[in-house]
């Protein structure tokens, strides 16, 4: 889970105040995604590959926080 969890989608994420976990259920990747300063804010993807999932993620929060708003 490395590759997902050092992207730089992910490190802007942190820097933008999120927090990140990462991890697998079976075959298949997993992140959930929080706002630091706002805790209901959760952005929360699967994927098929380590690859896709930062890129998912990233959509992801941003869409929830633009909801959010």
């Amino acid at each position: 889970m490395e590759t997902a969890a050092n992207s730089a989608l992910v490190g802007w994420l942190r820097l933008l105040g999120w927090s990140v976990e990462t991890g697998r259920d079976g075959d298949t990747f997993v992140a959930v995604a929080r706002r630091v300063d706002e805790p209901d804010v959760v952005a929360a993807v699967s994927a098929e590959s380590a690859a896709l999932l930062p890129r998912k993620l990233f959509s992801a929060a941003f869409d929830r926080l633009e909801a959010a708003a």
